[in-house]
């Protein structure tokens, strides 16, 4: 028996709470009222997301000053970790197989930036807007670097 709530069944819904992928997708109720042959595809995404948390080690103790170039360094290695998460997700694709080199490329060389700041928005916000904040904080730019 299923129950329709706000435009999707209940009875879908149920097989997403509670596994540790539905606190970043419960807010998005549209999926649970797509066809039924898109919930194969929508599970072999939901799959493919990474949501460990980012390797790029972000403490810093307090009353350390952060220079430039360690923060500078610091945003290239979150950079680059998230890049491999990319470029790792397009792989997990369920039809990675079917895409040409040259589609795979432009998948990528379109999407990066939006997705990238979406994970960040997302799946990473605790420590994006936390620890690396804190960073970011312990950065003062010199009267050299302002100029």
């Amino acid at each position: 028996r299923s129950v329709e709530l706000n435009g999707y069944t209940a009875a879908l819904r149920e097989q997403y709470i509670g596994n540790a992928m539905a606190q970043h997708y419960q807010f998005l109720p549209h999926l649970f009222g797509l066809y039924p042959q898109s919930h194969t595809l929508i599970s072999q995404l939901v799959a493919a997301e990474e949501l460990a948390p980012l390797g790029t080690p972000m403490l810093i103790e307090d009353g350390y000053r952060v220079t430039q170039v360690e923060l500078f360094a610091l945003l290239c290695r979150l950079a680059d970790e998230l890049l491999f998460r990319q470029i790792s997700w397009i792989k997990k694709l369920p039809f990675f197989c079917e895409l040409s080199i040259e589609d795979y490329t432009r998948l990528l060389s379109a999407t990066w930036q939006e997705l990238i700041l979406l994970a960040c928005l997302t799946v990473y916000s605790a420590q994006v807007l936390g620890d690396l904040a804190n960073v970011t904080d312990k950065y003062t730019p010199s009267d050299d670097e302002l100029q």
